[in-house]
């Protein structure tokens, strides 16, 4: 296969054709591919690329260094969803967005929520202008229902790692990582008790490697409990069904590696997070949060009791229709439906190795309540699409 150098990378036309050497495209999807590109090439100018890659800092770089067929087909479902909403009120706004390399993963995130309404027969406009106490603002997307004339917005915000979500992924990478053994598969069942600094993880990590080698070279199963910091069950594919056993008993899930329990300290982020992002929307009208945070659901061991707290944070808003998180992860999907009263949690497959989780947090006390048709459409963009 050949690679794209330096200067080709910042070239549409190169990349274009380049799409016959990415392995594992057949040839409908190196078609689909080549048109994405091109349609990229008449949005965002012939000369986008050269002009940013001289820093390579937009994202689309990181997909474009990386010459297998899942990154180009990325961009053929960026590209199926521009198209979807160029005629949309404001459509260059939000190409704007994109465009910038500090702004583009929150345009991104528009962008994505805006499909699912639209798909859902809602008709949607981009960063148009309205009054909140006595200032104009923007927020991200106007929503309209055609069947009622209700009318409402919704703004759309990244929540960024806290130190203690960057502590904890790393504790559950770094002794993940140390169950490889080189030319051997493992089954694994187990679960992290605690976030661990550095040095521990240094120490913690090579008894895991070794504990992982034993049962890949020796014993074929085996645990590794250290109280209060982990619980592990390894085993070799011919004696998965000790693991299975053994996990049954531990309260643990082959295929799953629990990473440090949920901190409560997130919840208070999100409160942060809603204040902050209400201020952005006006008054006299019911409105929609849309808080992307990929690690908000990480450690989560009581959904209703995650439930339970973050009502009473939207409660206080009272033109805040509804709250939405979504989150995800990649590795074995567990398709979960969770209601309370209104309020609803979601977990679903994106494809067959991504899954994407939404919470909806209702407003009972919204002041300019929606009608049920509304409603609906909103629960069937999150559901169903």
């Amino acid at each position: 296969m050949r690679f794209l150098d330096q200067n080709q990378i910042c070239n549409w036309d190169a990349i274009i054709d380049n799409c016959d050497e990415i392995e594992g495209l057949d040839e409908k999807q190196k078609t689909l591919v080549k048109e994405a590109f091109s349609f990229l090439k008449n949005e965002f100018g012939e000369n986008f690329l050269f002009n940013q890659g001289k820093e390579a800092i937009h994202p689309f770089f990181d997909l474009l260094i990386n010459h297998v067929s899942s990154t180009r087909l990325w961009f053929v479902d960026l590209v199926e969803a521009l198209q979807k909403v160029k005629t949309c009120e404001n459509y260059n706004e939000l190409l704007k967005r994109l465009k910038n390399p500090k702004l583009f993963n929150e345009a991104k995130s528009v962008l994505d929520i805006a499909i699912k309404f639209l798909l859902s027969d809602l008709q949607i406009e981009f960063d148009c202008e309205v009054l909140v106490d006595d200032r104009m603002k923007k927020p991200d997307i106007r929503i309209i229902n055609p069947d009622t004339r209700e009318t409402f917005y919704c703004e759309v915000s990244i929540s960024n790692k806290s130190d203690i979500q960057e502590i904890a992924e790393m504790t559950e990478i770094t002794l993940f990582n140390a169950t490889f053994v080189s030319g051997q598969f493992l089954e694994i069942a187990g679960r992290i008790e605690k976030t661990l600094t550095s040095e521990e993880l240094q120490i913690y990590a090579i008894k895991v490697n070794q504990f992982a080698n034993n049962v890949a070279k020796e014993i074929g199963f085996g645990e590794l409990i250290i109280n209060g910091v982990l619980t592990l069950g390894l085993s070799t594919k011919e004696k998965k069904s000790l693991l299975e056993e053994w996990a049954a008993r531990n309260n643990c899930v082959v295929g799953s590696f629990d990473g440090p329990p949920f901190n409560s300290n997130e919840l208070q982020r999100m409160r942060e997070k809603i204040f902050k992002e209400q201020k952005q929307l006006p008054k006299d009208v019911a409105n929609l949060i849309m808080v992307y945070d990929t690690d908000f659901f990480y450690g989560i061991n009581n959904m209703i009791e995650v439930i339970d707290v973050l009502e009473k944070f939207v409660y206080k808003h009272n033109h805040v229709l509804a709250l939405i998180i979504k989150g995800g992860y990649t590795g074995q999907i567990k398709p979960i439906l969770i209601m309370r009263e209104f309020h609803m949690y979601l977990q679903k497959g994106r494809n067959e190795l991504r899954a994407e989780q939404y919470l909806i947090i209702w407003n009972h006390f919204c002041k300019k309540p929606v009608s049920p048709a509304t409603m609906t459409k909103i629960y069937r963009s999150i559901r169903e699409y």
